[in-house]
């Protein structure tokens, strides 16, 4: 797969980077959370099968890189984990036998700054798969 990369900015409005999210050898592969999933994140869109399975923040690990494309909801998303998570707005490529952490908002528009979750707000941690079957 090719994979183009940009300048990182520090602006998440910006272009996005585009950025393989896994080194393809077994030995070197990290975890990612991101606050979303796209069919987009599927390299190759032929026939293939994503599992979503709930998960707890503590099943997460702790070195987990983060993917994740708005500064409020990282740091609502760090406070949660327990680990400082920078947003870090990537474009994220999946083959197939890869997995991703997902951390969904479920709620109203965070206020700006927030670092908690605003009153009827709620995040949900998916483990997501890209199966080979």
């Amino acid at each position: 797969m090719s994979v183009e990369h940009k300048e990182h900015s520090t602006d998440v409005h910006k272009d996005a980077q585009f950025v393989s999210l896994f080194d393809r050898k077994e030995d070197a592969k990290m975890a990612y959370i991101t606050n979303a999933f796209s069919i987009n994140m599927i390299s190759d869109l032929g026939q293939v099968k994503v599992e979503f399975t709930p998960t707890d923040p503590q099943n997460i690990p702790k070195d987990v890189e983060s993917a994740i494309g708005h500064a409020d909801i990282a740091a609502v998303i760090s406070n949660d984990l327990g680990v400082e998570l920078a947003p870090n707005r990537i474009n994220n490529s999946l083959v197939k036998g890869e997995t991703i952490y997902v951390a969904q908002y479920i709620g109203p528009r965070l206020p700006e700054g927030a670092t908690t979750l605003p009153e009827g707000a709620k995040i949900k941690y998916y483990k997501v798969d890209v199966l080979t079957d």
